[in-house]
C-alpha cells in the first residue's frame, strides 16, 4: 500500500464563526504594511529622540536648572555619556537629526525605476511616470537602513567624539598605539563597507541615475565620511559644554580657565 496523507480543513455551513488559536489569528488579522510602517516610525524615534532629549538636558545642566544624571551601572553610564557628548556638538547633531527627519519626507532615490519611465521612491510609496504606487515594503527598506546604518553610525560617532574629548581634556599629547587606532577606525570601516556593498547592489538594480540621486544609499555614505572626518578633527571649543558637564577639574589636565578662554559658540 502507498503512503496516505490526510489533511483536514474546518469550515462552516451554517454561518457560525470558527475559533482559531492566537498566533494564527494574529497572522491573519495583521497587515504587513502597517507592521513595517509602525516599526519604521518607532525606530526613527528611537534614533532621534534620545539625542534631542540629551541636548535639552545638557542646556538645563549648564544653566543650573538640573543636576547631571547619576547612573551607577558602568556600561549604561558610559554610553549615555558618549551619546550626551555627541548631542552637544552642533556640526554632528544637526546633520544626523536632519537626515533622520528627511527619510520619512523626501525622496530616497530618483531614477528610471521602470524601463524608460522616470520615478521617485519615497517612504510612503513610489511615483512612476506621474502615477502613485502605494508602497508596502518601502517602510521595511527604511527600517533596515535605520537599523543597519543610521543607528550604528550614531554609536560609532558617539564613541569617536568621546575619544576625541578624552584626548583633548584628559590625555593631551598622548601617542596612540596601533591597537587604539584599529579599535577606533575598524567599526566605521566595517559599517562603510557594508553600506558601499548595498549601494552597489542598488546601482545594479536601478542604474547610475538612481545611484547618484540616492540620498538613502549613496548620499548617506558621503554624509558618514564627512561626519567621521569632523569627529576625528573636532576642535576643543566644540567639546567645551560636554567637558563642563562630564569632567571635573580634578579629572581634567586642562584647567577650567583654559576651557573658558574660547569665546566662540560651540559648533
Amino acid at each position: 500500500m502507498g503512503r496516505e496523507q490526510i489533511y483536514s480543513q474546518p469550515f462552516s455551513l451554517d454561518g457560525s464563526r470558527l475559533s482559531f488559536q492566537i498566533l494564527p489569528r494574529i497572522a491573519l488579522m495583521t497587515s504587513a504594511s502597517m507592521v513595517f510602517k509602525i516599526s519604521f516610525v518607532i525606530f526613527l524615534g528611537f534614533v532621534t529622540l534620545p539625542l534631542i532629549v540629551m541636548r535639552y538636558m545638557n542646556r538645563l545642566v549648564l544653566a543650573g536648572k538640573m543636576s547631571k544624571p547619576i547612573i551607577r551601572r558602568g556600561c549604561l553610564q558610559i554610553w549615555i555619556r558618549k551619546l550626551w557628548i555627541l548631542s552637544t556638538v552642533d556640526r554632528l547633531f544637526y546633520p544626523l537629526i536632519c537626515y533622520c527627519i528627511y527619510l520619512p519626507v523626501g525622496p530616497w532615490s530618483v531614477g528610471y525605476l521602470v524601463e524608460d519611465h522616470l520615478g521617485a521612491i519615497f517612504a510612503w510609496g513610489i511615483l512612476v511616470n506621474g502615477n502613485f504606487l502605494p508602497g508596502s515594503f518601502t517602510y521595511a527598506y527604511g527600517f533596515v537602513q535605520l537599523a543597519t546604518f543610521q543607528f550604528p553610525l550614531i554609536l560609532i560617532l558617539a564613541n569617536g567624539v568621546d575619544n576625541r574629548l578624552r584626548n583633548l581634556i584628559l590625555r593631551p599629547g598622548k601617542t596612540k598605539t596601533i591597537w587604539d587606532l584599529i579599535g577606533l577606525h575598524l567599526p566605521f570601516v566595517m559599517l562603510l563597507s557594508i553600506q558601499l556593498l548595498m549601494a552597489y547592489f542598488f546601482l545594479l538594480a536601478y542604474g547610475y541615475l538612481a545611484f547618484f540621486l540616492g540620498p538613502l544609499r549613496t548620499w548617506s555614505i558621503v554624509l558618514a565620511l564627512v561626519l567621521w572626518c569632523q569627529t576625528l578633527q573636532l576642535p576643543e571649543k566644540c567639546t567645551r559644554d560636554a567637558a563642563n558637564v562630564w569632567f571635573t577639574t580634578a579629572e581634567s589636565e586642562l584647567s577650567q580657565t583654559s576651557l573658558n578662554d574660547y569665546t566662540e559658540p560651540a559648533s
